[in-house]
């Protein structure tokens, strides 16, 4: 996939999927990095704005074989310090600090219980546990992409973590409705807002775009100009860098053997497998989810201009952990195993940038 560099102008406002409602004071809060959608309509805008022959047939008529949308693929979506070349994700939920000690990184280990132990999913019988009960888990701390594959993924001890406001800063803005020049009651709002602290810092989006959607354009790729991005169109810069190999290979990762009939899945993404739930499931009972080490879902709605509000689901948070088993991953590659568990996952809500995961090893 190629990858493209965005970098907001200004403080932006991204949605958390919480509906704005008239009649009632509200306090709308923030994302930091927005859900992949915002960059997957952000990416089709920008699509009909470069092909203007498309966009007069797609906007008119309506033509579905125009519809940007059938020719864009999201991938990944990263922070990014270009002074340090430096590449973040959040810290995946089985890692625990140990404030006492210089925030020294601690691993949790799902263990397995005795059946006398009644738990609410009959196939859970994996529980993580913490080595002291003053060790803190990371929610919401960030590590490199580096420190994920050369220390996590072989369990070192020594990784750096970070928290968001190294990134980023909130401010907000107040406002509320009035009606012929007067203030209503009980309309009172507060819209908070994000903005990075250095403009080092950046969005990196893997993102495709089929070669047939610039058929009878003067333009044939997106290079570099501005965007709007987020709940206020803010304009935001972006540069094709592709070609800067900005996102290092691990293939090597992908080779590793695995030893047991247990793996760790890693999401980077956000996730959505069911409308019931936040937990994937798998087709024939193959592979079964054993145990869990995530935090509260996000709820990922959004607004479609043709058909109003989209349904809102219940998200797998980036970042979560869960313990996945199958006979067949023993001694089996992670490249494999991976091919595995995209062929028997129960997909659910088909959207790019959505249900991105990694595998990792687990020893028993």
């Amino acid at each position: 996939m190629r990858v493209l560099k965005v970098t907001p102008n200004d403080n932006s406002f991204f949605g958390t999927g919480k509906r704005f409602k008239k009649g009632e004071s509200t306090w709308i809060e923030t994302k930091l990095i927005p859900y992949p959608s915002v960059f997957y309509g952000s990416i089709c805008s920008l699509m009909l704005q470069l092909n203007k022959t498309r966009a007069d047939r797609y906007i008119g008529k309506g033509t579905s074989e125009d519809d940007p949308r059938e020719f864009l693929k999201i991938g990944n979506i990263y922070l990014y310090d270009k002074e340090n070349k430096d590449i973040y994700i959040k810290a995946p939920l089985d890692l625990y600090l140990d404030e006492e000690n210089n925030n020294q990184c601690h691993y949790g280990e799902f263990r397995e219980l005795g059946r006398e132990v009644n738990v609410s999913n009959k196939d859970m019988k994996y529980f993580i546990f913490k080595k002291k009960s003053s060790l803190k888990r990371v929610d919401d701390l960030y590590i490199t992409r580096s420190s994920f594959y050369n220390s996590y993924y072989y369990k070192k001890p020594y990784i750096d973590f970070y928290n968001p406001s190294k990134f980023f800063s909130l401010d907000y803005k107040v406002g509320i409705q009035t009606d012929k020049g007067k203030a209503k009651d009980e309309h009172l709002y507060r819209i908070d807002l994000m903005q990075f602290n250095d403009y080092k810092f950046n969005y990196l989006i893997e993102y495709e775009i089929d070669n047939k959607w610039w058929e009878g354009s003067k333009v044939k790729n997106i290079d570099k100009g501005y965007l709007k991005l987020g709940g206020e169109n803010k304009s935001c810069k972006y540069v094709d860098v592709t070609e800067d190999n900005i996102l290092k290979k691990y293939e090597k990762i992908y080779s590793i053997k695995n030893n047991s009939d247990l793996v760790k899945l890693y999401f980077s993404s956000p996730g959505i497998y069911r409308e019931d739930g936040y937990i994937p499931s798998f087709k024939e009972d193959k592979i079964k989810v054993v145990g869990i080490s995530n935090s509260k879902p996000y709820h990922i709605g959004g607004y479609d201009m043709r058909t109003g509000h989209k349904p809102m689901y219940k998200a797998i948070t980036d970042g979560s952990v869960y313990l996945l088993e199958c006979s067949e991953f023993i001694d089996e590659s992670i490249k494999n195993i991976k091919k595995m568990i995209d062929k028997y996952i129960n997909m659910g809500l088909q959207e790019d940038g959505l249900n991105k995961f990694e595998v990792i090893p687990c020893q028993k």
